[in-house]
């Protein structure tokens, strides 16, 4: 299972790092005010391999979904997260 999910996600890249991982977004609330945008997978750089989570909450209203923006967030501050 964990080949064939690893041969549909698509391939980023951050820093030295090859990252793979899937978003998602969502809002919170009956009045649908605060949304959620996750991006979840791993990463490989030299042999070594890292498992991540990355979870956003938040009131701001944009025209991107947040888990998209959250990946991005993700894959800029990769490299200075892990050394």
């Amino acid at each position: 299972a964990h080949e064939m999910t690893k041969a549909i996600l698509p391939t980023f890249t951050a820093g030295d790092w090859t990252v793979q991982g899937k978003t998602g977004s969502t809002r919170l609330g009956h009045d649908g005010r605060r949304s959620l945008g996750w991006f979840v997978g791993w990463a490989e750089k030299n042999g070594r391999k890292i498992v991540f989570a990355r979870l956003v909450v938040d009131t701001k209203r944009t025209d991107t979904p947040k888990g998209l923006a959250t990946r991005a967030s993700f894959l800029k501050d990769l490299p200075q997260l892990v050394k």
